[in-house]
């Protein structure tokens, strides 16, 4: 059970990690990647890890602007070939 101290910290919280990470929004309770390019916005599928979140935001900017032009939220992290297509697949049905 969640105490009202809890549910009222939660909005803090949230927007704590929220702030450290680029592209990543909270919404309905889970993480969304967001990223824009010539005017036309790509959202991901909502996550429950922030940290998800925040990898699918960084493959789909490696995708669309290439890897020397682009800040990273998790640079160590490499992208593994299923997100690598999960992304296109964002990418594409976006347009």
């Amino acid at each position: 059970m969640i105490t009202q101290q809890q549910n009222l910290a939660e909005p803090a919280v949230v927007q704590e990690q929220h702030d450290r990470f680029q592209g990543v929004t909270y919404q309905h309770g889970k993480w969304l990647a967001r990223i824009e390019k010539d005017g036309r916005s790509f959202n991901s599928a909502s996550h429950t890890h922030l940290k998800t979140a925040a990898l699918v935001y960084d493959c789909a900017a490696v995708t669309l602007f290439g890897a020397a032009y682009v800040w990273r939220n998790l640079p160590d992290q490499p992208f593994s070939p299923e997100l690598q297509a999960l992304v296109r697949g964002y990418l594409e049905r976006a347009g």
